[in-house]
């Protein structure tokens, strides 16, 4: 299989980022790519046909994985934040469509403020956090390598 990247432009708690998906025939993979700047962002993968996520410190030394509540799914920011509500659940989302670029997202203690280009379908998590911990020495190798 060929391997796909595409990349996106968004914005994240103010600053730029490049969201990117990546599809080696392995293992595809959703992400954000600060630029310049230091901020947590979200790191999705599907390994072995199960999507998984956790959340990367802005340092890149630590990460953090979400606790799901159900199996992430694809929908549009307005249901998945009504549902998560609901649920009184943590919510980690990515757009996954190219009509997203130009995105924003906002976190704050209080709930995330989300702007799409277009109502774009975004992968979706829903759970709790779990605490920081530090990342192992092959993963931030990995993340080096790309």
């Amino acid at each position: 299989m060929a391997r796909r990247k595409t990349e996106l432009d968004g914005i994240r708690d103010g600053c730029p980022v490049k969201l990117i998906f990546k599809d080696d025939g392995k293992r595809k993979q959703w992400f954000e790519a600060p630029k310049d700047f230091p901020i947590d962002t979200l790191h999705f993968w599907e390994e072995a046909g199960v999507l998984r996520v956790h959340q990367d410190s802005a340092d890149r030394h630590q990460k953090r994985e979400m606790e799901l509540a159900y199996p992430i799914a694809s929908g549009s920011y307005p249901i998945g934040r009504s549902f998560c509500e609901s649920k009184n659940l943590d919510l980690a989302l990515l757009p996954m469509q190219p009509e997203a670029n130009g995105y924003r997202i906002d976190d704050a203690p209080s709930g995330s403020i989300v702007t799409m280009p277009k109502d774009a379908y975004c992968l979706m998590a829903f759970g709790q956090w779990s605490p920081w911990a530090p990342k192992r020495a092959t993963e931030q190798a990995r993340e080096v390598k790309g």
